[in-house]
């Protein structure tokens, strides 16, 4: 080093070197590089956490950011008791979706944000496979009817449209901190319903043990000859028939279609995506006539549904003991309405409607096999619409939500069957 600033200052005196020169000189330049060279490993480590730092940012908007099985132990624990749960919960008659989202936060690092949307993925992969495998099911007590309530589903699909498109809006209104709490206080209000609910089932299954087949027996043979003299009395019971026997109907898949038209019409319109957005006044105008839509579209099916039940008992229609009546309009609206809540707490916390609607249902004394195939239908369609929205804003972690929907159909298989095998095995 001595001898570089000794040569310097002899070229300065001697040659009249530029202060330039020096500072271009090969010396100069090789001691520049070396002290840039001894200051470098303490400026790297604030490159590194500053990356990672707008990656997080990024993460906050956009979930897609976070890859999965970044800590394999945990995540893979988080798998095993996702299927467990996943399983025991489409034996009760549930997806198993909102139950999850615990683990999706403990195990998995994910956020709230994250976690409701993928737990409407994984409620529409739970629910559409359930439909599937349980198609050809036909309803216990006559086997000229489906497994599922559509009077039901028509009555409360207008609603269920509006609560997942409130429910959504309403999510990412009130944070995560909220959410964490609507949805703690759902899961123990449905805990508590459901498992009184069981208890009264099993007290009566007791009490009506050594009578209860005999009496199914006699009940389906009354049904069926009784059904088969009314049958074709009037072109409007004929119809109703019709619409009781086959899932897929002219006018019910019109309806859906309208609903779905309306729901996605509105989401295009007030969420102002591909360089197309209304101003403020505009989204107000156009959510403010969703709602009048869905609510109009409810008094019809309230008013429909009614004119059904007068048309059944007009004419001799043998209800089962079990089937769901309506005696006044304010019980089919009271319905309506809590479906609608049910959708709501589906798009807003995850929540996958059915574990509401459950214990709503068993109030109304319907057959397990009935409440939990009507519940379904209805989870699905709240499910996919809410799962279609947060794709269309981007909210989706497309990643995850692929791991959880085929994780989520084995485990669905496991239980439906395990279950289907308990019933065929005890007649239950």
């Amino acid at each position: 080093m001595k001898f570089i600033i000794s040569s310097l200052v002899v070229s300065l005196v001697v040659n009249g070197t530029s202060a330039q020169e020096l500072l271009d000189s090969e010396p100069v330049k090789g001691l520049t590089q070396l002290q840039e060279d001894e200051a470098a490993p303490e400026a790297a480590p604030e490159a590194v956490t500053e990356e990672p730092a707008a990656e997080a940012g990024e993460g906050e908007v956009v979930s897609t950011k976070k890859v999965p099985f970044t800590h394999p132990v945990m995540e893979s624990i988080g798998c095993v008791l996702m299927y467990i749960l996943i399983a025991l919960s489409n034996a009760g008659g549930l997806s198993g979706a909102g139950s999850n989202i615990p683990i999706m936060l403990i195990f998995f690092s994910l956020e709230m944000g994250e976690a409701v949307p993928i737990s409407a993925f994984v409620a529409v992969c739970a629910t559409v496979f359930r439909f599937i495998l349980n198609f050809r099911q036909r309803h216990p007590k006559n086997p000229e009817r489906v497994a599922i309530n559509y009077e039901i589903v028509q009555l409360t699909m207008p609603c269920v449209f509006l609560g997942s498109f409130l429910g959504v809006m309403l999510g990412k209104a009130i944070g995560e901190d909220a959410q964490m709490c609507i949805f703690g206080i759902t899961v123990a209000w449905s805990i508590q319903t459901t498992s009184k609910k069981a208890l009264q089932l099993l007290a009566k299954e007791k009490e009506m043990e050594g009578k209860e087949s005999n009496n199914e027996t006699l009940l389906a043979d009354e049904v069926t000859e009784e059904d088969q003299s009314i049958e074709g009395i009037t072109p409007e019971l004929k119809d109703i028939k019709y619409q009781e026997k086959y899932h897929f109907t002219g006018q019910r898949l019109f309806f859906i279609a309208v609903n779905f038209c309306v729901l996605f019409a509105t989401q295009f319109l007030y969420g102002g995506k591909g360089g197309f957005e209304l101003p403020q006044w505009g989204k107000n105008a156009v959510l403010l006539t969703f709602i009048v839509t869905m609510l109009l579209a409810t008094v019809w099916s309230v008013m429909r549904v009614n004119t059904i039940h007068e048309i059944k008992t007009r004419d001799g229609y043998k209800f089962d003991a079990n089937d769901t009546k309506f005696e006044k309009v304010s019980d089919i609206a009271k319905l309506a309405f809590f479906c609608m809540i049910a959708a709501v707490l589906c798009g807003c916390t995850g929540i996958a409607g059915g574990m509401v609607l459950g214990p709503l249902f068993l109030k109304y004394n319907m057959i397990p096999s009935v409440m939990s195939g009507t519940n379904q239908y209805i989870t699905m369609i709240a499910s996919v619409s809410v799962a279609i929205q947060f794709m269309y804003i981007g909210a989706m972690n497309f990643q995850y939500a692929f791991i959880f929907g085929g994780l989520t159909l084995i485990a669905a298989y496991s239980g439906i069957t395990a279950v289907n095998i308990y019933v065929k095995r005890s007649g239950k």
